[in-house]
């Protein structure tokens, strides 16, 4: 599903709305699947109020499938996502689309993926979460997870192909006007502390690869911080 065009500059992407009532899925791999990483955007989501000081109260669901890349979750679009009919789509992927996946690789998979969502409901929110993390800075330090792979890197993908998965996922947002959750940026302040052998401090669970409480906190404020918050009168509005 490569694509041959892409864009040459990543532009903006712009936050999303969420609404009062609002029903939001949260589609995902394994750390959507058994690690629920979202539960402490939950949290930070019905701690906020809209324009008129109300909490926010809107319900979740989820659909993860462990190994899943991003193309494999638009071909599983009618059970993972379909069911649900929700307002808003919180996409976590990117970490199973291979190693040496290209930025414009990426951007394929990944506009075919919006594209295939909008072609089903036009009007849906969208949020694409970056991929979290490679593995070169694990092997920077010496520190080997228990699954650690010396030819992929921790988590079987390397920090450059990490980067170039991400670059690829925010072309395509910005291609569709699709917000962009960049939490990879915040995972790279707990990075760090797992390099130094802190696994239950730092981010990750003792696998190597998946967040712990601090890691899934961090991806969700990353998520978080690119909401806004209205009421259903504004939602109507809009």
């Amino acid at each position: 599903m490569g694509s041959s065009t892409w864009p040459d500059s990543f532009g903006s992407t712009p936050g999303c709305a969420i609404y009062q009532g609002d029903k939001i899925h949260v589609l995902g791999d394994s750390l959507t699947a058994g690690y629920a990483w979202f539960s402490p955007l939950e949290t930070l989501v019905a701690a906020a109020t809209d324009e008129t000081g109300t909490s926010m109260s809107v319900s979740w669901t989820f659909n993860g499938t462990v190994g899943i890349s991003s193309d494999g979750i638009r071909l599983a679009l009618s059970t993972m996502l379909f069911p649900y009919n929700p307002d808003v789509v919180i996409i976590e992927s990117g970490r199973n689309d291979g190693a040496g996946t290209t930025t414009q690789q990426e951007y394929g998979y990944y506009l075919a993926l919006l594209d295939a969502i909008r072609a089903w409901k036009p009007a849906i929110r969208i949020i694409a979460v970056s991929c979290m993390w490679g593995g070169e800075l694990w092997a920077q330090t010496g520190v080997q997870p228990p699954t650690w792979n010396n030819t992929t890197g921790g988590g079987g993908m390397s920090d450059a192909t990490c980067t170039a998965i991400n670059n690829g996922i925010r072309l395509a947002c910005a291609k569709r006007g699709v917000t962009f959750a960049d939490a990879r940026a915040y995972s790279l302040q707990w990075e760090p502390n797992y390099n130094a052998g802190k696994a239950t401090s730092g981010g990750l669970t003792v696998d190597g690869t998946h967040p712990n409480s601090n890691g899934q906190t961090v991806m969700s404020r990353g998520v978080f911080n690119c909401m806004s918050f209205g009421s259903a009168a504004v939602k109507v509005a809009a």
